[in-house]
């Protein structure tokens, strides 16, 4: 338990990311074991005003998303929520029921260029590139942030309207997709 104090107090004073590999180091263990213990601190601090981030190999304390509202108002003017277009909001919800996913995947469902729209949300850290889809020209896939669901002041994608039904049933499409392809190809 002492470590867990120990890596918690680390992460407030630094207050930015930091590499889990330097922590494991800086403890002298596996990368494995750090993980381990910064995903039970993040556990141990879910319900608490602090949240224990980890993304891309690094680590940080973020405050609780249900604390948005109270932080803003405490806070306002100087935070002021990101004003997303209705462009950002339909791609962002396409990337949220269907991430990971490539952004000709959401060009096809919106049916418009997405370029710009998507470099804006991951500037914005709304969105992040979490792998190479394994086709022609290796895409970047995106998914959603924690961000993302501080934003819209959920803990979890699974508070979104209808989440798993929705995904269930583009699961479902996509399975259809793979075996129409198959069929064609050995036709």
């Amino acid at each position: 338990m002492q470590i867990l104090n120990e890596l918690e107090a680390i992460l407030f004073l630094k207050a930015k990311d930091i590499s889990i590999k330097e922590l494991a180091n800086f403890f002298e263990l596996d990368i494995e074991d750090m993980k381990r213990l910064l995903f039970q601190l993040k556990e141990l601090k879910k319900d608490s005003g602090i949240n224990v981030k980890i993304e891309n190999e690094k680590v940080s304390l973020v405050t609780n998303p249900s604390c948005g509202e109270a932080i803003y108002r405490y806070f306002n003017p100087e935070v002021k929520p990101k004003k997303l277009s209705r462009a950002a909001f339909e791609t962002l919800t396409i990337i949220a029921y269907n991430g990971p996913i490539t952004k000709s995947e959401i060009e096809k469902i919106r049916g418009v260029n997405v370029d710009g729209v998507v470099s804006s949300l991951h500037e914005k850290k709304l969105v992040k590139v979490v792998g190479k889809a394994e086709k022609v020209g290796n895409p970047n896939l995106y998914e959603v942030t924690e961000d993302f669901c501080a934003y819209l002041n959920i803990n979890s994608l699974e508070e979104l309207p209808n989440y798993k039904e929705i995904r269930e049933k583009i699961k479902e499409n996509k399975n259809d997709e793979v075996g129409e392809e198959i069929g064609e190809s050995e036709n």
